[in-house]
């Protein structure tokens, strides 16, 4: 090769060379660019992962559900038939496009203004024309006197159909403790022969006066005691009822043979009255039914209780201690307060069951079957492996109310309407389009721009952090997280991709580069020894 060609090509081989070094650091570039963007989505992942929501959490209402700005300014069980309006710093009520028409359309200006009987009807009339109430709710709302004190100082009206209790208020409560447990009822001879085919020559009788009544362990002989054994004596002692399978049948004067009812129909009997109690089988507002979800927990209950522990097929028949002892001696007994069903023993001689095992299995399975999963109790085997809902007396359950008692629908709708409209004339109104966005929405009232306000006992509305609300809860966003750790595998595994690709095209450049190195010097040594050679010749 001559030297003019070799100097050609090492320029050549230079290029080439300079060329892979600069698309190697145009590489190492775009590699430290996909570490940033790595380490950024891990970053956006870890946040994620703090995610929170908003939910209103009100127990009369059956399930949490997420905040939105028509929950709190629309009438509804969820939020107690009052409104909890948002607010500016300085105290003006901040509305949505359709309350602001209708803010405008009655004449209150955006500083506030006097409330008038004409301005609330035509309030009223404007949130009809927007959709936000029905025809026929406006009727009922101007079929109701305007309360010009309404939110701003008037006596807090009670709206919410039910009222919480615990077990220790449930058992001094006249609606609930304070009813009979129906351990006696009087009835005619005709029902006698009907129901239980028993003939007594007399026109009235106990019909389960052959049962025995066991409380605390102290058998009770006292008829008008028994007649008024409430729930709340079940619930605040161990209630043993028992009696002599030899009672199952027996013989009359005339030597026929009669047939009582079934210990276990006889049990139901009583339970059936106790469950009612509680508002099995009776009008809304009855005890624990306060809507469809609690009637659909109680009649749940009440199957499973009879369906399992008021079954003679299922009756617990351990040891052998019958006949005519003690009957807190007898293993029928024992049976009974020790497992949630029947108890018998292997002679054979008595069924016993415990009225009391048998609420706290229906209070139990009332839980079970509203809260689901989340309910930590349950009913087992026996007595030492359950954990029983009367065995926390701070329980709260949700207790209906009378009918009679209850403020009309109307009523309570006219109130809530009463309150928003007295409070943006006092106070003024800012409009905010936004609101009906929930991410805006929620985002305005966790980081302060917005502030809730809600009435308080002196029938004023004051402005509150929004975990003070009562009703308000913020809690892990699990649907933010699912959608964090998706994204965030989705993204890492295309940068990934991306990075192992520019690895291999970093090492076939790598390799590229060692190559023409050592081609230059192949090359440079070719140089060196055409130069040599040539001043030889020209010394010679």
């Amino acid at each position: 090769m001559g030297l003019a060609a070799a100097q050609a090509r090492f320029l050549g081989i230079t290029m080439r060379k300079a060329s892979c070094e600069y698309r190697s650091t145009e590489l190492a570039q775009q590699k430290l660019e996909i570490t940033n963007q790595l380490a950024a989505i891990a970053q956006d992942y870890s946040n994620s992962m703090n995610a929170t929501k908003l939910v209103w959490s009100n127990d009369a209402f059956g399930s949490d559900i997420n905040l939105t700005y028509s929950l709190l300014m629309m009438p509804s069980v969820a939020n107690d038939y009052n409104p909890y309006m948002i607010t500016t710093t300085s105290g003006a009520i901040v509305l949505n496009s359709e309350y602001a028409a209708a803010a405008k359309a009655a004449g209150i200006s955006m500083a506030g203004g006097a409330a008038t009987k004409e301005g609330r009807e035509k309030f009223i009339e404007i949130l009809t024309q927007g959709g936000l109430i029905t025809e026929e709710t406006r009727k009922g709302i101007n079929n109701v006197n305007w309360n010009a004190l309404a939110g701003l100082g008037a006596a807090p009206k009670d709206k919410n159909p039910s009222n919480v209790m615990t077990l220790s208020d449930m058992i001094i409560d006249k609606t609930i403790g304070g009813k009979t447990a129906g351990l006696t009822s009087d009835i005619t001879q005709e029902e006698l022969k009907d129901k239980y085919n028993i003939n007594t020559g007399t026109d009235k009788v106990k019909h389960n006066n052959l049962i025995t009544v066991i409380r605390n362990g102290t058998v009770e002989d006292d008829s008008s005691y028994i007649n008024n054994l409430t729930i709340a004596d079940l619930l605040t002692g161990e209630v043993v009822i028992m009696r002599s399978k030899s009672t199952d049948s027996e013989k009359a004067e005339d030597g026929k043979t009669l047939k009582y009812t079934s210990f276990a129909d006889e049990a139901k009997n009583i339970f059936t009255h106790i469950a009612e109690a509680f508002g099995y089988n009776k009008p809304l507002g009855t005890g624990l039914y306060i809507d469809d979800a609690s009637n659909d927990a109680i009649n749940a209950a009440y199957t499973m209780v009879v369906n399992k522990y008021l079954n003679s097929r299922t009756a617990i028949d351990s040891g052998n201690k019958g006949g005519e002892k003690v009957p807190t001696e007898l293993s029928a007994y024992n049976n009974a307060i020790s497992y949630n069903r029947i108890g018998t023993d292997t002679a054979g001689d008595y069924y016993a069951v415990s009225l009391t095992g048998l609420v706290s299995a229906f209070l139990t399975y009332y839980d079970n079957e509203l809260r689901g999963s989340e309910s930590p109790f349950f009913v087992g085997a026996s007595i030492e492996t359950s954990n029983l809902i009367t065995d926390t007396p701070d329980y709260e359950f949700i207790i209906g109310q009378d009918e009679s008692e209850l403020i009309p629908t109307n009523e309570k709708i006219a109130d809530f309407y009463d309150m928003i409209y007295n409070n943006i004339c006092a106070h003024g109104w800012r409009q905010d389009s936004s609101l009906d966005d929930n991410e805006y929405f929620e985002s305005s009232i966790k980081n302060g721009r917005y502030s809730i306000t809600s009435l308080n006992n002196d029938g004023y509305f004051y402005q509150t952090r929004y975990n003070e609300t009562g009703y308000l809860v913020e809690e892990t966003d699990r649907d933010a997280i699912t959608h964090a750790e998706a994204e965030y595998t989705r993204k890492k595994s295309e940068l990934t991709y991306k990075e192992d690709f520019i690895d291999l095209k970093s090492k076939n450049l790598d390799a590229e580069i060692a190559e023409l190195g050592a081609e230059m010097d192949s090359v440079k040594n070719i140089i060196s020894k055409s130069i040599e050679k040539t001043f030889s010749m020209y010394q010679q």
